[in-house]
């Protein structure tokens, strides 16, 4: 492979002939892509940008390939950003969607989750509400509440297992007297027991 020759000193006011910019793009080309595509899963596209963005350069820069090396790293650092927006935007409008159809849609199942939330103690709310949607690990529920991982792990199991339970006796109670999650105490079942 031959050497790349040395840069020529060039007038800075003329702008770069096609030559100049075919040479550029023999010897540094890959390596533009090769930097552009650790950011972007559209290197080629980049890489353009950046010769474009050369050509309408006037004065043209004395060093165009160290150049378009900086704008390719600008715009890698845009082209991360625009991404991480853009799934931070997804993420947020997929919740904000979903918190409304439940709130629409769900409205019974949500009193009956509040109603049966409301029946926890301080700790046992502490582990779900703090799993959850605090997205707590067990090691720190456990340092939280003062006991190892394994054990808050447990105590979360049972309390999703007493959770279960409330949230199904809810349901089978047909009581217009009672809780969602309370059996109706005029049943006509229990008189018949007694």
């Amino acid at each position: 492979m031959p050497e790349p020759l040395p840069p020529q000193r060039r007038d800075p006011a003329t702008p770069l002939s096609a030559d100049e910019l075919e040479a550029l793009v023999a010897t540094h080309g890959p390596a533009w892509r090769l930097y552009a595509a650790r950011g972007s899963r559209q290197p080629d596209d980049l890489v353009q940008e950046a010769l474009l963005r050369l050509l309408r350069q006037s004065p043209p820069p004395d060093e165009p390939a160290a150049w378009v090396f900086r704008v390719l790293r600008n715009l890698v650092i845009d082209a991360a950003r625009r991404v991480h927006r853009e799934r931070e935007t997804w993420h947020r409008l997929t919740h904000e969607r979903e918190f409304v159809e439940l709130a629409q849609h769900k409205q019974e199942e949500c009193e009956a989750i509040q109603v049966a939330l409301d029946q926890l103690d301080e700790e046992e709310l502490l582990l779900v509400v703090g799993k959850t949607w605090g997205r707590l690990t067990f090691e720190q529920l456990g340092s939280i509440l003062e006991c190892s991982a394994p054990t808050a792990l447990r105590r979360h199991r049972q309390v999703l297992e007493r959770l279960a339970s409330l949230l199904s006796a809810g349901s089978t109670s047909t009581s217009a007297h009672s809780s969602p999650l309370m059996p109706a105490t005029n049943d006509p079942g229990s008189e018949k027991e007694r």
